[in-house]
């Protein structure tokens, strides 16, 4: 088992990377167990407590190799509503199912998997599908695999 510091996106040196790691959703949550690496090669880590991995960020290895984290693109929905109380019942209910979202200035972005259509009607909300890496600040630990 190799220990690890996480280095958060923006703190390091991209081309001080000589590994690479694509992370699905399910990937991003590490405590200790193998990381297939995009190499092939496989690392058993170690880490103190769970953590969340986000696009950009890197594990620095005990051998001091850099592994560069890229996030899988996932399908996301971004919400719109036309008032502050049908968004809050939109937030009460991905909080009542523990799904994650975040609250940008063109509406929420949520997992696509996690609110359907019939669901939005609910609340007279509209939504657009878009393609991207789910980068969400952070995550209860309810939300950790």
């Amino acid at each position: 088992m190799q220990s690890v510091e996480i280095l958060a996106a923006g703190t390091w040196n991209s081309s001080t990377a000589t590994e690479h790691f694509i992370a699905t959703w399910k990937d991003r949550f590490l405590r200790r167990g193998p990381l297939q690496l995009a190499s092939g090669k496989r690392v058993l880590l170690e880490l103190e407590q769970t953590i969340f991995l986000r696009d950009g960020d890197a594990l620095k290895l005990k051998s001091d190799i850099i592994v560069s984290v890229r996030v899988q693109p996932e399908y996301l929905r971004r919400i719109t509503t036309s008032t502050p109380d049908e968004q809050q019942g939109i937030v009460a209910y991905l909080q009542k199912q523990k799904r994650p979202f975040l609250i940008s200035p063109t509406g929420m972005i949520v997992r696509a998997v996690d609110i359907s259509e019939p669901q939005l009607a609910i609340f007279n909300a509209s939504s657009e599908e878009i393609v991207a890496p789910f980068n969400v600040p952070a995550l209860p630990e309810h939300y950790a695999a």
